[in-house]
């Protein structure tokens, strides 16, 4: 009689219980459905849910323009980032990088000379602004390897560039 009590109450159970766990899936998928932060498919199907993929991307860009540590370095770099709680800088050429002598003239390459002689009347904007460029010029770089052979500089620059590694040549060569 036993065996048979629980016969009974399996197929008794069986059918509302199915439907119970159905009911439960159903409401579980679309409670997950609405959570962006996580994707109903699995891994390998990831590729198929828009939602997730807008999360994901959406993550990471404002992850590379928010980023604390380097919030916190451009800070450092440049205190005027934040205008509105730093002080406008001037547009008068410091008098302390105008007048500033440079050492040792006679023992510094062409291309030093160039790079001193330009920049004599800088001012502090344009110091930024220059550093601010180079930065962008940095990631460019990095990101895109294959511009590196395009880059070309002033004249004279790449002169002065071309003697100065011609000299180090020689100078090897005696050397050796």
């Amino acid at each position: 009689f036993f065996w048979l009590a629980l016969l009974l109450l399996n197929f008794v159970q069986a059918p509302l219980l199915g439907l119970l766990r159905y009911i439960y899936l159903i409401l579980t998928v679309i409670v997950r459905c609405t959570f962006i932060h996580s994707s109903v498919l699995s891994e390998f199907f990831v590729n198929f849910d828009p939602g997730y993929f807008s999360f994901l991307a959406m993550t990471y860009t404002q992850s590379v323009s928010r980023n604390p540590v380097r919030c916190a370095f451009i800070s450092m770099l440049m205190p005027q980032v934040h205008r509105r709680r730093s002080m406008e800088p001037s547009t008068v050429p410091q008098k302390e990088f105008e007048s500033k002598p440079v050492k040792d003239a006679h023992f510094m390459t062409r291309e030093q000379q160039l790079f001193h002689e330009r920049r004599k009347d800088e001012t502090a904007e344009h110091r930024r602004r220059r550093m601010r460029n180079k930065a962008w010029l940095l990631v460019t770089l990095f990101n895109n390897p294959e511009l590196k052979q395009e880059r070309r500089h002033e004249l004279p620059h790449e002169i002065a560039r071309l003697e100065f590694h011609r000299t180090c040549q020689e100078n090897e060569k005696t050397k050796d």
